[in-house]
């Protein structure tokens, strides 16, 4: 089971509707995001670091829904790996 977790300061997004337009995009990415084959359980951590261009937001939902899928690939490949060099030893 992955769990989700989300940092948005106040200092980058001043707006509180835009923090929560992106929260709730995020939620929805990762919802809506199949189970991998290999049953990983990650703790993913959305930092946002800078401003979001409000023409932006449209978008933004295939730009997260893109990244959780490379993140998760990744650890995919990583949890791989680990358990082949563990079955060789």
């Amino acid at each position: 089971m992955n769990r989700l977790g989300m940092v948005i300061a106040k200092k980058n997004i001043p707006r509180a509707v835009d923090r929560n337009k992106i929260k709730r995009v995020m939620r929805e990415v990762f919802r809506n995001q199949p189970s991998s084959p290999i049953d990983t359980c990650l703790d993913i951590v959305l930092l946002v670091q800078g401003r979001i261009p409000k023409d932006t937001f449209g978008s933004l939902h295939q730009r997260l829904e893109l990244q959780l899928k490379q993140l998760l690939k990744k650890a995919n490949a990583v949890r791989e790996r680990d358990a082949n060099a563990q079955t060789s030893n």
